[in-house]
């Protein structure tokens, strides 16, 4: 596990990155989804210990990725085109570095 961040003399956590995909115009599949954020993940730096996710009756999708460095997470409505995505990393992770892969996959549009 990866400790506390110290950049000059500030002490955190990790980074967080929380993401509101609005009008999406690819309502992508819980396999898809889980792919993505799994390569998203990676893209940031992060080690993927492991993912679960699981498809609701009637359409949409949640999924956790479980990292050395803290997770990645999602929620999804395909039913109103949005997907919440949460990405939290330690060390030296950069979770903006996983916005592409997400953005190519909903292409939201706003």
């Amino acid at each position: 596990m990866v400790g506390l961040v110290t950049e000059g003399n500030r002490v955190y956590a990790g980074k967080h990155l929380l993401l509101d995909l609005f009008d999406c115009e690819y309502n992508a599949s819980r396999e898809e989804i889980e792919q993505a954020m799994v390569d998203a993940c990676i893209a940031t730096g992060a080690t993927v210990l492991f993912r679960h996710s699981h498809e609701f009756n009637g359409g949409g999708s949640s999924g956790a990725v479980i990292l050395a460095e803290s997770h990645g997470t999602w929620h999804q409505w395909p039913e109103d085109n949005f997907v919440s995505i949460d990405i939290f990393v330690c060390g030296t992770c950069e979770p903006t570095k996983a916005v592409p892969i997400l953005m190519q996959l909903f292409k939201p549009v706003h």
